[in-house]
């Protein structure tokens, strides 16, 4: 029998009995959120670094080469396909001055570094998880 309570002041309360198995899963939501809450941390750091990963790229010379060819490959793809998309073909497209194909290119480069470490805190997650999962698995067998 179970009876729900529209506020905290019931007088009436009817409780289900707990099993073992919701307190052991109570103990082990706890780590949850710490993990969580570390992921949220490690992505949050990872921008400013993100963002001197971009100062560096439009200071040293070659890498200021390697962003803006990048950045020039990116836009002619992102055009051909936006073009292609809406049925037209492309027979030119203008290149983009210099300072905006380094700053495209070391914004790309500084979402790929973010993008990079939110992959890897998901996959260290996931792993973590399922080696949960497997240990969870040996100790009822």
């Amino acid at each position: 029998c179970v009876v729900i309570r529209l506020h905290r002041s019931d007088p009436v309360q009817r409780r289900r009995p707990r099993s073992r198995p919701y307190q052991s899963r109570k103990i082990a939501l706890g780590a949850m959120p710490m993990l969580k809450f570390g992921a949220l941390a490690i992505r949050t750091l990872s921008k400013p670094i993100a963002n001197a990963i971009k100062k560096r790229a439009i200071e040293h010379d070659l890498f200021r080469a390697r962003c803006a060819n990048f950045a020039q490959w990116w836009h002619r793809v992102e055009v051909r396909l936006s073009v292609h998309l809406t049925g037209h073909t492309v027979t030119k497209v203008q290149p983009l001055s210099e300072a905006q194909a380094v700053s495209a290119g070391a914004d790309i480069l500084g979402e790929g570094v973010v993008f990079s470490i939110a992959a890897l805190l998901l996959f260290a997650e996931n792993r973590y998880s399922s080696a949960k999962e497997v240990i969870k698995q040996a100790a009822l067998a």
